[in-house]
């Protein structure tokens, strides 16, 4: 593969973010009734598959950037001061307007907002432990020693944790675990210390399609048969998981080159990954009360776009209004634009 340039690499990590945030809103609105038919029983088990894959994901790509942000904003002042307005408000900021439509319907307390924003049973989990991430890998992200040691405990983890020593129905087991995590994020450090774009130029080069073809397949095969699952859980979670982050830069890749025509879409809703990410529950419930109201033929698989669709153009109908009162900047704080 030839050298690419600035551009090309930044639209393919908007790619990249795009298909992993339409892995999150997956597992949002692809919850079904037991009397739904059965091509939509067998739809939700490919969408259930690919939902598990968007996490790792993104924490590989947090890990990925953050040895620039760790240069440009060498002290751990300017580092979290910066991230006060690019992380802490949008997430403190959505994770209430979220929980406060959770709370209209169910009821809520401080203590439940408290807990909810923080990650406990709800997906703003990836938030806490991106902090932490963020706290222990400034001072010791250069050592080499330390990054195997992640590495080896994200394996102890997920080992403990599949044999059922660890519990699976604990939250702070499965998802408010920074061990089970810290060898995603690790990942993306490596890959910057090798060179994003020598490694892109590596694996979208001789490999790329075999890759794609390869995890393809294995998310098909780990949809629709019984025994092996991959879910967080699963004791084989890992090693598939760092498997699928090869393979989402290769789908990336490849749509990327041949589809010409809807990549720009992709990248603007890539470039608006996190705002979707931190607002799509708002969307996702109705959309599945919807469709599981009414059942139509394998409309779990488009759930997701929907999801996504409609998100995308609230947010940007909203940055328009917001722009038009001269507040678009304070917007796209409280959003997390980028």
């Amino acid at each position: 593969m030839k050298k690419i340039n600035e551009n090309q690499s930044k639209d393919l990590l908007s790619i990249i973010r795009c298909l992993a945030v339409l892995s999150i809103i997956s597992a949002h609105c692809s919850s079904i009734p037991d009397n739904t038919s059965h091509a939509n029983h067998l739809a939700f088990q490919f969408v259930t598959c690919y939902s598990a894959i968007g996490v790792g994901v993104f924490f590989a790509l947090s890990g990925l950037l953050f040895p620039f942000s760790r240069t440009k904003y060498n002290t751990f002042t300017a580092f979290f001061s910066r991230k006060i307005t690019t992380l802490f408000i949008p997430w403190f900021f959505c994770a209430t307007l979220v929980y406060l439509y959770v709370a209209l319907r169910k009821g809520g307390s401080f203590a439940e907002w408290s807990l909810f924003v923080l990650g406990y049973r709800s997906l703003f989990y990836y938030m806490s432990v991106l902090v932490v991430f963020f706290a222990i890998y400034f001072f010791l992200y250069s050592y080499n020693t330390f990054l195997i040691a992640t590495c080896v405990l994200s394996v102890i983890s997920d080992i403990l944790l599949g044999l059922n020593i660890l519990p699976k129905s604990s939250v702070f087991v499965v998802y408010l675990n920074p061990f089970k995590w810290c060898i995603y994020f690790t990942t993306g450090i490596l890959i910057s210390k090798i060179g994003w774009d020598r490694f892109v130029r590596f694996v979208s080069g001789k490999f790329k399609y075999g890759i794609a073809l390869v995890t393809l397949f294995l998310l098909f095969f780990f949809s629709f048969q019984k025994t092996i699952s991959f879910s967080y859980t699963s004791l084989f979670f890992l090693p598939f998981e760092l498997l699928f982050i090869l393979g989402m830069i290769c789908w990336s890749s490849i749509i990327n080159e041949h589809l010409s025509l809807i990549t720009p879409i992709i990248v603007r809703i890539g470039k608006k990954s996190f705002s979707i990410y931190l607002l799509h529950m708002i969307v996702a419930g109705p959309v599945a009360f919807f469709f599981n109201k009414y059942d139509l033929i394998l409309n779990v698989l488009f759930r997701p776009f929907l999801v996504c669709g409609i998100a995308y153009v609230s947010i940007e109908a909203m940055h328009f209004v917001f722009k038009k009162l001269g507040l678009s900047n304070l917007f796209s704080i409280l959003v997390g634009e980028r």
